[in-house]
């Protein structure tokens, strides 16, 4: 069931009008200030919001997921293998039209989590991500050259106010 537009949206635009004015004025200080604490209590430095483009983006970026309710469109997607394997466990960054990008690790099945956003967005690009060397440190053990990034542009998926949640 589609969630109801009549939620307002008021929390997460003063939430934004707050922070964005002192990122601004406050340049690379504003990086190590606390600006508010995760749902689990965790200090959130201004570092983790800086390049935010909605209230609802900074609720998600500082880990508080369930104080926005204004975001009535979402999608998840699935990605598999030209031979039908689900991309498991792949570390990707996906990117929205309005700029916001969501980045996480697929589960067994490809599955993302849920992207939503305020409005109906174009998800136009995914990379997914090489995964972190978990080789030993030591300076006998061979470097290796990091993997790029896979970047896919998409076409035609969004976020919709359809089954959301």
């Amino acid at each position: 069931m589609a969630r109801q537009h009549v939620i307002s949206t008021t929390a997460c635009d003063v939430f934004f009008k707050r922070v964005a004015p002192q990122n601004k004025s406050l340049g690379a200080r504003f990086d190590s200030m606390i600006v508010t604490f995760s749902a689990d209590g965790q200090p959130v430095l201004g570092s983790t919001l800086r390049d935010a483009k909605s209230g609802c983006e900074l609720h998600r970026l500082a880990g508080q997921p369930d104080e926005c309710w204004c975001c009535g469109y979402d999608e998840q997607l699935e990605f598999v293998s030209q031979n039908q394997v689900p991309l498991a466990h792949a570390d990707y960054r996906l990117t929205l039209s309005n700029g916001e990008t969501w980045t996480g690790t697929t589960d067994a099945r490809g599955r993302t989590g849920r992207v939503a956003s305020k409005w109906e967005e174009q998800i136009t690009q995914a990379e997914f991500l090489p995964q972190a060397d978990k080789s030993p440190c030591c300076t006998a053990a061979q470097k290796h050259a990091a993997p790029a990034a896979k970047v896919v542009q998409l076409d035609g998926i969004k976020t919709t106010d359809k089954d959301v949640g």
